[in-house]
């Protein structure tokens, strides 16, 4: 071992020296030398002990090949060699090495990957030379860079030659090793054209032959490509129908290859599989591989489709995916396969095919191309889609992700369909509401739930926006069943990053006269009123753009009432015409323009509900698009003076009026919000001078009680305190009769007004409280009572 360590270096600088030497010898020496090499990268050597002198590790080996430039000199005799046989010995010694990260990074140094890939359509009778340049390459990429193999496979040689082996081993299989390799050598292509996007398949024809490949046998053709081709069901041909359905998904990337793939009518070769399976089906694959192409089919649809429209509408497209997706909907009995990629959460029923036929039909309509759109209503995909929705709206609990993409597809869809044209809305019509008001009723519980429903309630938003708002019958629909109730509801508890499209839906609605009663009889939570709700999505927005507001939401700075602190850190800068400038921008980008649009339709003086605060704030709502439009007016000033501009007198005095004018409109509020905040304060004031009243007034009558109850203990405690009070209730009774006021003797009272029994010393009302001792003080005596009664009972009974 410490000699493995002392001569390590020795050893590499020799193995480097060999190699140099290589490359300046015969073809006969570079053999002798790869083969060498090779072999002793290979031995398994062991250690005896009857040797005296004992062999070197393998892993020693290893690292003095690793650390040495022989690699990178066996490369580069290889591409130098003519000869088959040195070829083939260097090719194989490559193989052996290719094993190790640093032995491939020494033959990419030396462009390995170029001149394996280029010399693969070498005559070689035995083809050994094509099974050894394939697993070369994919050692390399295994085990070296990729990018930089893919860079080195980007040319037009190499890519020829992937051509030329590929075709011609499609064209002389005979056997499953045959097969195997004429699939790598797919992958190898498969792989360069989607690393490297310009990589030359189109100006090879490699692009026109794959897109041949692809189309067939679903499209016939008289190719000499396809000619002889047999498409059997064994695993290597389902694999090459595979991978050449991949290889059309990756060149589509390249816009020089659709026309290619156009004119080998590859969407009609794609649309062969759309359609339902049953038993009429006749194909060369089994149907658990027909479902599998089937469905990479239709997701590869979904990709390609819009970048070929016009062959979309010749293939009748929309009619072919719509009846699909009545079949996936339809009650037949099919047992999906569910074995592949694409089948996840299909096997046993049809919910695969209908997953990406949908997909399909989102990819095709989110194009906006009319044509289509006429098309997919004409076939009535309104109210087939509108059926199912309503199906799927009604048992919202058994969803899982899968379910909750497909219902944001179908909304997605029939947004698109019925954004622009007012005759589709009213297709939509009264069933179409309904399906929108049972999600709006069932998703705002869920919304936060990890399946995805605050996707689905995005686009159920969105599809009341394109297809109830701007027809009348759909409006008035939506408001009878509570519709707008249930859009602020969701308002209320929607996450910030929904508020804007809730608050967008909610503000064109109430563009309908007969919506603005809904609104404000809506309560939310805690009775909360429009306003309220309004005022606080103000405020929160307000906290978020970091705006300077005292405690009670009031203008701190008049110079920038409403500015944000982006805006503010941003500062002013010089912008070409084209550009918005920040104030602008802000508008887009919060809440606010949608909340002073709102407050204005409901009425700056008609929201219920509100504290003074809330006015403070809403003073603020109310001059919105004035402060706005200073902001505007300042940055305007701010640019020409950093641009070194002088406005002409005429164009200075209009603006420093208008910006004078609009600085008033700002002291004016804060004058007016300053007397809402001393009005609730001297109102403060006031009700706490009354409460204190109340508490005096308390006070007071707690101490007449207690003065009250010492009086009547002390009159029942002692005889002659009882006896006063009785002297002086009779004097006041006294005083009270008329002769004490000096009326003379014919108006006295010849009767008497005092009740004789009366044993109270104290005045009393229609009504008195008779405060006795409490029972668990007498039961005592009531015992003792009860026994002296018994025992007189007895004496009068002995007499």
């Amino acid at each position: 071992m410490s000699e493995e360590e002392t001569y390590l270096e020795t050893a590499c600088s020799c193995l480097t020296d060999i190699g140099e030497m290589a490359l300046e010898c015969s073809e006969g020496v570079q053999r002798e030398i790869a083969i060498s090499i090779s072999s002793l990268y290979k031995v398994d050597t062991k250690r005896t002990d009857t040797l005296e002198i004992q062999p070197v590790s393998s892993s020693f080996i290893k690292t003095i090949v690793e650390k040495s430039t022989i690699c990178k000199s066996i490369a580069e005799c290889y591409g130098r060699a003519t000869d088959l046989g040195a070829r083939l010995d260097l090719a194989s010694a490559l193989r052996d090495l290719s094993d190790s990260c640093l032995n491939c990074d020494d033959m990419l140094a030396a462009s390995a990957a170029g001149l394996v890939c280029s010399t693969i359509v070498m005559t070689d009778p035995s083809k050994r030379l094509l099974f050894l340049c394939v697993e070369i390459l994919w050692n390399l990429l295994e085990n070296g860079s990729e990018e930089e193999v893919m860079n080195q496979l980007n040319c037009n040689e190499c890519i020829n030659a992937l051509q030329s082996a590929f075709l011609d081993r499609l064209q002389n299989c005979s056997g499953h090793s045959d097969r195997q390799l004429r699939n790598d050598l797919l992958v190898l292509s498969l792989l360069v054209a989607s690393r490297c996007p310009g990589s030359p398949f189109v100006e090879t024809g490699y692009a026109k032959n794959l897109s041949l490949l692809a189309s067939y046998p679903e499209v016939q053709s008289n190719s000499e490509v396809v000619k002889n081709l047999r498409i059997q069901q064994n695993h290597e041909d389902f694999e090459l129908k595979k991978l050449l359905f991949d290889m059309v998904l990756v060149l589509s990337k390249d816009s020089a290859a659709l026309p290619v793939m156009s004119a080998q009518r590859v969407l009609l070769a794609l649309f062969s599989y759309v359609r339902p399976i049953d038993e009429s089906l006749k194909t060369c694959w089994t149907p658990a591989q027909y479902e599998e192409i089937q469905l990479q089919a239709l997701f590869i649809l979904s990709s390609i489709a819009p970048l070929f429209l016009d062959d979309y509408m010749t293939c009748q497209g929309s009619t072919r995916l719509l009846l699909l997706l009545e079949w996936c909907i339809s009650p037949d009995d099919y047992g999906g396969h569910g074995n592949s990629y694409f089948g996840v959460g299909g096997r046993g029923n049809k919910r695969a095919q209908m997953r990406f036929c949908i997909r399909l039909l989102r990819s095709v309509s989110s194009q906006g191309d009319e044509l289509i759109l006429a098309d997919l209503s004409d076939q009535n995909a309104i109210g087939e889609l509108v059926g199912i929705l309503h199906n799927a709206s009604t048992s919202t609990d058994d969803n899982d992700n899968i379910d909750i993409e497909m219902q944001c597809d179908m909304l997605f869809i029939l947004a698109c369909i019925c954004d622009t044209d007012l005759h589709r809305k009213e297709l939509f019509g009264e069933n179409g509401v309904i399906m929108l008001i049972n999600y709006l009723r069932c998703c705002p519980d869920r919304i936060t739930s990890p399946i995805g429903h605050h996707r689905l309630m995005l686009a159920t938003v969105d599809c009341i926006w394109s297809s109830v708002v701007g027809c009348f019958g759909n409006e008035i629909s939506f408001l009878e069943k509570e519709g707008l109730f249930l859009l602020l509801d969701l308002l209320e508890v929607c996450p910030e990053t929904m508020r804007s499209l809730v608050l967008g839906a909610v503000l064109d609605i109430c563009e309908n006269v007969k919506a603005l009663p809904h609104a404000k009889l809506w309560r939310g939570q805690d009775d909360s009123t429009i306003g309220q709700l309004l005022l606080d999505l103000w405020k929160h927005e307000e906290a978020a753009l970091g705006i300077q507001r005292d405690s009670f939401g009031a203008i701190l700075d008049p110079s920038k009432p409403i500015m944000s602190a982006v805006q503010e850190r941003q500062g002013i800068i010089p912008l070409p015409s084209s550009f918005p400038s920040p104030a602008i921008v802000d508008v887009s980008e919060n809440l606010r323009a949608k909340i002073f649009s709102m407050v204005s339709k409901l009425g700056f003086n008609n929201v219920p509900g509100l504290s003074t605060t809330d006015y403070v704030t809403l003073s603020v709502i109310e001059k919105y698009l004035e402060f706005k439009t200073l902001e505007v007016w300042l940055e305007i000033r701010s640019e020409l003076e950093q641009e070194g501009i002088h406005p002409i007198s005429p164009d200075e005095e209009s603006m420093t009026g208008i910006i004078s004018t609009l600085e008033e409109r700002v002291a004016d509020v804060m004058s007016a919000q300053k007397m809402l905040l001393d009005a609730e304060r001297n109102n403060g004031l006031i009700d706490e001078e009354e409460s204190y009243e109340k508490i005096k007034e308390s006070r007071k009558q707690e101490e007449k009680r207690i003065k009250d109850f010492s009086e009547f203990v002390e009159r029942t405690s002692d005889y002659q305190a009882l006896q006063r009070a009785r002297q002086h209730q009779l004097e006041m009774i006294d005083h009270s009769r008329l002769r004490s006021r000096g009326l003379g003797r014919d108006n006295e009272l010849m009767h008497e007004t005092t009740i004789i029994d009366l044993k109270t010393t104290s005045f009393c009302g229609r009504s008195i409280v008779v405060e006795s001792t409490p029972p668990e003080l007498t039961k005592k005596f009531i015992h003792e009572a009860k026994l002296l009664r018994e025992m007189e009972k007895e004496v009068m009974t002995i007499h």
